[in-house]
């Protein structure tokens, strides 16, 4: 056996392969804008950062035509995030563009401010940190998206619903923050 167990899938991207219907269709991942999804990944306390990683991985199912559950990918994205990142790194590496990250070191570091979401307060705070590989892998998202699909939309628009979560969630923020100053 000659295959190497370690290397990603080979996928045609073409836009007429990819299926989904809508926007996505166009999209071979999922658009958002670097600034939309660091205000949504704090206003959601990173449950964004769920959905970001649910769409990707829905995304990658619609391109490949395979059985894997983009739910249960989210559920454990923590095991399945390298082979995500290094997924659209070759991807942009193939369309002769620059990637904002490295896969190896991104997934280290998603991995470590994941982790530190269970320290003792207020250390916990450090795994908000995780927006930021998920911002750089975002940048690289939306290279590829510049040039194989520049008609589809970029998400980068607040919608009545953004909104209303960004106002609960910085009323949330402000109850935390002034949690962490009063002493019980």
């Amino acid at each position: 056996m000659d295959a190497n167990p370690f290397e990603s899938p080979a996928t045609e991207l073409e836009p007429e392969a990819f299926s989904g219907g809508g926007a996505d269709a166009l999209s071979p991942y999922f658009a958002v804008s670097p600034t939309k999804l660091v205000a949504m990944g704090l206003a959601t306390f990173s449950f964004y950062n769920l959905y970001w990683f649910y769409r990707q991985f829905a995304q990658a199912k619609a391109r490949r035509g395979d059985e894997t559950s983009p739910f249960w990918r989210t559920i454990f994205a923590i095991l399945f995030c390298h082979e995500l990142f290094q997924g659209i790194w070759l991807h942009a590496k193939g369309e002769d563009l620059m990637p904002t990250y490295r896969p190896g070191l991104t997934t280290g570091v998603f991995i470590l401010l994941s982790l530190s979401a269970y320290l003792p307060e207020p250390a916990w705070l450090v795994g908000f940190g995780t927006l930021v590989p998920l911002v750089q892998v975002q940048k690289t998202i939306n290279l590829i998206h510049a040039k194989v699909a520049p008609g589809a939309p970029r998400n980068d628009r607040f919608s009545a619903g953004n909104w209303v979560v960004l106002v609960l969630g910085s009323v949330f923020w402000l109850l935390v923050i002034s949690g962490l100053f009063v002493s019980v």
